[in-house]
């Protein structure tokens, strides 16, 4: 299950990304070796959360990743935890993780978005 559903503009340059009906960032492709993804919320350091990686997949993964940090720095969670817990791990699968390490990526994630902040 994947929290994020993507809407394209016409020339498939740029993506927005939704958490149900709230538009929460972007990804753009720059060219076919960048692509730069931005969280649209406040950051608890300030700033906002953003990146510029080689690939499309990666550029979703670390924008829902940073979707995770954020909501877990503003005591929000989902509806549903096993909702959470099923993302994580459908994350971890397609990055041939264990289990224990889908738990862990909400720390990680948390860490990669306050290092680069």
């Amino acid at each position: 299950m994947t929290l994020l559903t993507y809407k394209a503009n016409a020339s498939g340059t740029q993506h927005a990304a939704y958490c149900g009906a709230c538009r929460i960032g972007y990804i753009d492709n720059t060219d076919d070796e960048r692509w730069i993804w931005s969280l649209n919320t406040i950051q608890p350091k300030g700033g906002r959360a953003s990146g510029i990686v080689g690939n499309e997949a990666t550029a979703k993964s670390l924008l829902e990743a940073a979707l995770y940090a954020w909501l877990d720095a503003a005591g929000l969670e989902f509806k549903s935890n096993s909702r959470l817990m099923d993302a994580l791990q459908e994350i971890a699968a397609k990055r041939k993780m264990d289990a224990t390490a889908a738990v862990s990526m909400k720390a990680i994630a948390t860490k990669a978005i306050e290092e680069a902040t």
